[in-house]
């Protein structure tokens, strides 16, 4: 019987952890794009940055890091703005939100008087 009931919870633990986390994410996910949404940019990055914290290696990691990156656009952040996007063009293009990057990137440039680099990513 305790045999029995070990390799049930292992099982269980082994089969069922796996999902609430998958849905942990994905609701972080949802709670900081309800705030991005609604502009509330400040607290859409701390949200995006727990569900970086607590699930790195979350399907979401590319979208989330595209929505930081307008985040702090949005919040005139404009350098760190431009770092992340340029990050997220290189190394997350799994990314949904791919088309739109050089768009940020560009809009980025033009707010740093980088303006040949802007245009290069809005033509």
């Amino acid at each position: 019987m305790g045999r029995s009931l070990l390799l049930s919870s292992i099982l269980f633990c082994l089969l069922v952890l796996p999902v609430l986390g998958q849905t942990e994410d994905r609701f972080l996910f949802q709670s900081a794009e309800q705030r991005f949404q609604n502009g509330d940019y400040v607290a859409a990055i701390e949200r995006y940055d727990q569900l970086l914290r607590d699930f790195p290696s979350s399907d979401l990691v590319p979208d989330v890091q595209f929505r930081r990156g307008v985040s702090l656009y949005q919040l005139g952040r404009y350098t760190e703005s431009l770092e992340l996007l340029t990050r997220v063009q290189t190394r997350y293009r799994s990314t949904r939100f791919l088309p739109y990057v050089p768009y940020y990137i560009g809009l980025a440039h033009f707010k740093t008087e980088a303006y040949e680099r802007c245009i290069e990513y809005l033509q």
